[in-house]
């Protein structure tokens, strides 16, 4: 049976304003309260409809994992939330037993009752709750436009763990206003309240954004690579002396006998080129699809398509039964070639299967050790290099395969060992 992963993009910032930069610029949206307010209410149903739109590749396949994320999720009422979890397992073949279900949320739910907010979600099938903290320092937070506090991520991390699901805390490091004293208390204090898993990400600026424009105008200053480097370095260790193992470079599970089973299943799936369907305004989606080589033949190739960004847009087309993907492609295999390195290289895992001359080289420059070739720290800070190294060389060793292997009598069977699919695999 196949087996897709869900992402529900859940597009609205956590006040529903209609007004600031991520509402009118990002995604479109330009509107009073009580309309923007409305179409909250009623984004469940435009959910299940785009859903159907996916039918059916859904009806044949199990689904392994489902991930709210966007904006601010729990702006869903919990029954929501609920009625959408439902939705997929009635649509699709069944969430398979045990699949991760994960709701993002920022510490400040905006409900009379948190506790039964998550009470409700757990009921209905999540497990696990993603809590964008962003830093434990509220000058830090009030750069960036947050409206928690420090004790908010304190009280919702023991709700969660009242009710017995998987706590994964998200912190962002390289605010113009951040020292290193101030991340390091952050990840201190993220350690303190013992996650399950860390995702620790570098601060990205888009142009539409405040804290981007203040840059540009020289009102706040852009973070070195340098600073930044350093600040990985030093999460990177407290965590690994506080019991975390990194397996994928922005993202550290809490080691347990078991291993692997604070990983996150759901974004594991994207690293390692699985299927998913992405539905909501700007939701990705890739699948395996049969391409056409010339004489007969045909390849399995990966298919990507994404919904436009614009939330009125997507609404109007969806709502006129019409599709709201705005673009597709189908990979080549150069392109499929670069996932893969790409991919790979972000993984606490052996880089294994590429040329002897692509290994000898990411281990003369120290960044993969040589003992199980995994990424070590330099590594993980030069991604960028580790694929361009395995891009250069697997791409010159393909391009020579691909000529011969319509020769090969086994060629795009399942003995054969040489044309396209097999390097991919």
């Amino acid at each position: 049976m196949r087996e897709v992963a869900i992402y529900v993009h859940i597009p609205f910032c956590e006040y529903r304003c209609g007004y600031c930069d991520f509402c009118t610029v990002q995604l479109g949206i330009n509107r009073t309260n009580a309309k923007l307010n409305a179409l909250v209410d009623d984004f469940k149903y435009i959910l299940r409809a785009e859903l159907l739109q996916h039918s059916e590749i859904l009806r044949n396949s199990s689904i392994s994992s489902v991930f709210f994320g966007g904006g601010t999720p729990t702006i869903l009422k919990a029954e929501d939330i609920c009625f959408i979890i439902q939705e997929i397992d009635n649509i699709s073949s069944g969430i398979l037993k045990g699949a991760e279900i994960t709701v993002e949320t920022n510490p400040c739910i905006r409900f009379e009752s948190r506790l039964d907010y998550l009470r409700t979600i757990k009921a209905g099938g999540v497990n696990r709750i993603s809590v964008g903290v962003q830093s434990f320092d509220n000058s830090v937070l009030r750069t960036l436009e947050r409206s928690q506090k420090s004790h908010d991520v304190r009280e919702i991390c023991e709700e969660i763990k009242q009710l017995g699901m998987m706590v994964s805390l998200d912190l962002i490091y390289g605010t113009p206003t951040e020292s290193l004293e101030s991340w390091e208390t952050s990840v201190r204090a993220a350690v303190d309240l013992n996650p399950n898993h860390l995702s620790i990400y570098a601060l990205t600026l888009d142009n539409t954004v405040r804290l981007a424009k203040q840059i540009k105008r020289g009102k706040l200053k852009h973070v070195d690579d340098d600073i930044l480097a350093q600040k990985y370095e030093l999460a990177d260790e407290i965590l690994q002396n506080s019991g975390y193992a990194w397996y994928e470079v922005s993202n550290w599970e809490k080691l347990t006998e078991k291993v692997g089973e604070n990983q996150s299943v759901h974004n594991l799936n994207y690293w390692k080129n699985g299927e998913y369907i992405g539905i909501g305004p700007s939701a990705h989606s890739s699948i395996r699809v049969n391409s056409t080589l010339g004489e007969g033949n045909s390849t399995i190739s990966q298919k990507r398509f994404w919904n436009t960004s614009s939330v009125d847009e997507y609404v109007e087309q969806v709502r006129n039964l019409r599709t709201p993907v705005e673009e597709e492609e189908v990979l080549t295999l150069q392109e499929e070639l670069y996932e893969k390195a790409m991919l790979t290289a972000r993984l606490n895992v052996p880089i294994a299967n590429c040329t002897h001359n692509a290994l000898e080289k990411l281990i003369s420059l120290g960044l993969i050790n040589p003992s199980d070739l995994t990424p070590t720290l330099k590594g993980r800070l030069l991604n960028d290099e580790i694929i361009r190294i395995l891009v250069e060389y697997e791409l010159q060793n393909t391009s020579f395969v691909h000529n011969l292997a319509k020769s090969c009598p086994k060629y795009n069977t399942s003995q054969c060992l040489s044309c396209p699919q097999c390097i991919m695999e």
